[in-house]
C-alpha cells in the first residue's frame, strides 16, 4: 500500500513545484492567445521588360545595352490583364518589403521584391485611385546589371490596374509602370523599362 505524502516531503514539494509550472504555462498561453494575431507576410511578383530609351531624355549618345530582357519574379508573372501568382517573404529565397497607405486623397507606394539576383524597387508618393495615375522612382536589377532612376531623368509613370475597382487600397496595389530612361551601371548605357508589379500584405 502507497503512503500518503506529507505536505513537507521532497515529493509533495516537487508535486506543488509541478503544478505551478502548470499553471504558469497555462496562464501564458491564454494571454498570447488574447493577444493580436501575427500579421501576414508580406508577397509580390513583379513582370520588367527593358527597351530602347526615349533618346530625348538622355545625353547623346547613350544607348541601351539590354534590351528586350524580361526579368520577373513570381509564377506566373504578373500582366496588365491578370495580377498572377506571388512570392512570399522569407520562403524560397525571396523578400518582398512594401508599404502601401493612404495620404489623404492619395496613397503612397514603396516597396521592393526580389529573388535571388533579380529585384524591382517602386516608389511613389502621389498615386492617385480616381485617375489611376502617379509618378514614381524605380530600380531594376536582374542578373550582373541594373538599371535606377536618377535626378537628371525624368520621373517613370505609374498606372493603377483593375478591370473595375482601382486596385490600390491600403495594404495592397497593382499597377504597371513606365519608364523613359533608366540608367545603367555603365555611363553610356539608358534603357526604357517598363512592367507590372503585385504587393500584398503591406505596411499601412
Amino acid at each position: 500500500m502507497v503512503g500518503l505524502m506529507t505536505l513537507g516531503s521532497p515529493r509533495s514539494r516537487a508535486v506543488r513545484h509541478s503544478l505551478a509550472l502548470l499553471a504558469t504555462s497555462l496562464l501564458g498561453a491564454a494571454a498570447w492567445g488574447c493577444s493580436d494575431a501575427v500579421p501576414p507576410a508580406a508577397q509580390g511578383s513583379f513582370q520588367a521588360t527593358t527597351k530602347v530609351p526615349d533618346t530625348s531624355v538622355i545625353p547623346t549618345g547613350g544607348r541601351c545595352q539590354s534590351s528586350g530582357q524580361q526579368p520577373g519574379v513570381g509564377t506566373p508573372r504578373p500582366t496588365e490583364f491578370n495580377d498572377g501568382g506571388r512570392v512570399v517573404d522569407g520562403e524560397d529565397r525571396a523578400s518582398v518589403r512594401c508599404t502601401v497607405r493612404r495620404s489623404g486623397d492619395q496613397f503612397v507606394v514603396e516597396g521592393s521584391v526580389k529573388q535571388g539576383a533579380t529585384s524591382l524597387f517602386v516608389k511613389s508618393a502621389d498615386v492617385d485611385p480616381v485617375s489611376r495615375l502617379g509618378s514614381a522612382v524605380v530600380s531594376l536589377q536582374f542578373q550582373a546589371t541594373s538599371y535606377t532612376w536618377n535626378t537628371e531623368l525624368p520621373h517613370c509613370t505609374l498606372t493603377v490596374l483593375g478591370a473595375g475597382e482601382p486596385q490600390v487600397h491600403s495594404g495592397a496595389v497593382w499597377a504597371k509602370f513606365d519608364c523613359p530612361a533608366l540608367q545603367g551601371k555603365q555611363l553610356a548605357d539608358y534603357c526604357g523599362v517598363s512592367g507590372v508589379f503585385v504587393l500584398e500584405n503591406c505596411e499601412e
